[in-house]
């Protein structure tokens, strides 16, 4: 639920940016959450519950979702809900870019039954919202776009990590010289690069991505200065190993403390400002985030310096101060359903003369290519499926009531919810309804 949530908070995010005047627009979430308001992956310094701003944080009332009152909240209480008492879970949800709406009143509908029956096993909310004629003067307004001085986003602020995508630094493979592979082939990213943020946010939809990318090229335009020539610094000492309980793995650790080394730190930081829930490589390490490229991983410790050894004779670190190590761009990588590998979603390039070397030099073997069919375009196809299969079963009814009732009814199906909308995921819900239509006035059998 909470992924489907970050998908929609993404795609108004795009559709804000399609407005004229975008300090206008009034973000607002409604629906079933199937979760309190306080137990939401979403930031609360963006977004108010328009209930509580209403009636006060610490009220009780307005259970959407009360079994001990409603009949057919208690029939579904045997689908998941039988060890959780009657609470508040469908919400309207507020954004905070717009200071001049204000909840003014709340209450909940349909909370009388006809003949013991409630319309539906949740109750409904009216939010009665109140605004100033003065919206579009405020033009210096924070937008879910620019909401934060530190560069986050209302997307970015709620994304949550997942293992299923990287955001990584691709370097040059071949700075070390001949022979020297500066990746680990067993790794699921065979190309060398320093992992930046694993897990990064969810990939699976296509405004995801779209604002993945945008957001992290506003963060490179911020970290990234015309004087940083984006360089890496390697001596002898940069070599180091990681045991694990059945393997060891060697890797370079470059100098990031040095001169060559600053501008890494700094995008590290702001990438990480920008994306605040994606802070795993942060907390993976005693001493926080520690930039290293992966080299190799062998069955046991002395098979490792025996490599190590070749890797110093080979590219001559045992004669010369050090080499220096160039960084080409920044990845973003999903892993791929078929092969569990990641694939490039896109790659953003550095600095310029980078940018060259990606498209007139690209590496064997490295997977520099999107990443397949979108989820979106899949979803879609699903959709369109699953609808043609109700309109059928929908005509065969009422052909049965027309011939039945001597009547002359039509049904069509139509989608809503996130599909509707264009923010479904693989595991998203279908949310269908089927209207009937007369052309009769003595169709009452409807």
């Amino acid at each position: 639920r909470n992924r489907e949530l970050q998908a929609v908070i993404g795609k108004l995010q795009l559709l804000e940016k399609d407005c004229s005047d975008a300090s206008a627009v009034i973000p607002l979430i409604v629906g079933d959450f199937n979760s309190t308001f306080g137990a939401l992956k979403l930031p609360k310094t963006f977004w108010v519950d328009a209930w509580s701003k209403v009636h006060g944080a610490v009220d009780q009332g307005g259970k959407t979702f009360d079994w001990e009152r409603n009949i057919r909240a208690d029939r579904s209480r045997q689908y998941g809900h039988s060890e959780k008492g009657p609470r508040r879970i469908d919400h309207v949800v507020l954004g905070k870019t717009s200071p001049n709406v204000t909840p003014i009143q709340a209450k909940l509908l349909d909370q009388c039954a006809k003949d013991g029956i409630h319309p539906s096993d949740h109750f409904g909310v009216l939010i009665s919202l109140s605004a100033t004629s003065t919206i579009k003067q405020q033009s210096a307004s924070p937008t879910m776009n620019n909401a934060y001085y530190s560069g986050c986003s209302a997307w970015s602020e709620a994304a949550m990590p997942t293992r299923d995508s990287i955001l990584a630094l691709i370097v040059n493979g071949e700075a070390l010289g001949r022979g020297v592979s500066m990746y680990d082939p067993q790794s699921s990213l065979p190309l060398p690069h320093i992992t930046l943020l694993h897990g990064f946010v969810d990939l699976t939809s296509e405004e995801s991505r779209q604002l993945a990318i945008s957001t992290t090229e506003d963060a490179i335009r911020k970290a990234v200065t015309v004087d940083d020539d984006c360089s890496l610094f390697i001596e002898k000492r940069s070599f180091d190993t990681f045991q694990h309980t059945n393997s060891t793995t060697l890797v370079c650790l470059p100098y990031v403390n040095s001169c060559k080394g600053t501008w890494l730190m700094r995008l590290y930081q702001t990438l990480k400002a920008h994306f605040p829930n994606c802070h795993e490589q942060q907390s993976r390490f005693a001493t926080g985030w520690t930039p290293h490229i992966s080299l190799g991983t062998f069955g046991s410790s002395d098979q490792c310096r025996d490599r190590l050894s070749e890797i110093l004779e080979l590219s001559n670190l045992s004669k010369v101060p050090g080499k220096v190590i160039q960084a080409l761009s920044i990845g973003i990588f999903r892993r791929s359903m078929d092969d569990g590998k990641f694939h490039a979603v896109k790659t953003l390039p550095l600095i310029p003369f980078a940018a060259s070397a990606i498209i007139h030099r690209p590496l064997s073997g490295c997977f520099w290519k999107d990443a397949g069919q979108t989820w979106s375009s899949f979803s879609k196809g699903r959709a369109v499926v699953i609808k043609n299969e109700l309109e059928l079963a929908s005509r065969y009814v009422v052909s049965c009531l027309n011939q039945d009732q001597k009547c002359n009814l039509k049904a069509c199906v139509e989608l809503y919810g996130s599909e509707a909308l264009g923010a479904s995921l693989p595991t998203s819900d279908l949310d269908t309804v089927v209207i009937l239509k007369s052309s009769s006035p003595k169709d009452d059998v409807i």
